[in-house]
């Protein structure tokens, strides 16, 4: 999926990009990148749709992947929140917990939120009632049995060490 096909369905999301290639945040109609060393780059409409390095076939299972992400600390960073909560009866398709990325505001860094502390903040919610999940259609993944470990994903999304 293009980031064109993307915006059609709204102006606000996360996810990943093609091969785990940097965390995706779409904000206010502009989608950014985020790279597996914190950088922050504005992508157009044309580029094919997490923060990890690329992966290359043969794939790692994402508890794999994950192990060579980076980790990086910011003190009194201003910036936004995005994310959802899957409720319990979706758990089958994602985590059914809080999933977040961070943007700075200065737009020069982000990534997946693993733990945070506020001195002030606003809080927004918007309770949706659809959503667009769109899956490859090719022999990789027609023919690949995909397993979904919660103690796996507790470690990826930092619930647990």
């Amino acid at each position: 999926m293009t980031i064109g096909e993307l915006k059609k369905h709204g102006n606000f999301g996360i996810g990943t990009f093609n091969a785990l290639d940097g965390e995706m945040v779409l904000y206010d109609g502009h989608c950014y990148k985020v790279t597996s060393d914190s950088k922050v780059l504005e992508v157009s409409d044309s580029i094919v749709i997490r923060s990890v390095p690329k992966q290359e076939k043969p794939y790692k299972r994402l508890i794999e992947a994950y192990k060579a992400q980076g980790i990086y600390t910011f003190t009194h960073q201003e910036g936004i929140l995005f994310g959802y909560k899957f409720p319990v009866y979706l758990k089958d398709v994602n985590m059914d917990d809080f999933h977040l990325h961070f943007l700075s505001t200065d737009k020069t860094k982000g990534g997946h939120l693993m733990n945070c502390k506020f001195s002030k903040g606003t809080v927004s919610v918007a309770f949706i009632r659809n959503y667009n999940l769109q899956l490859p259609d090719n022999l990789y993944f027609n023919t690949t049995t995909f397993t979904n470990k919660k103690s796996e994903l507790l470690k990826i999304e930092g619930g647990e060490n």
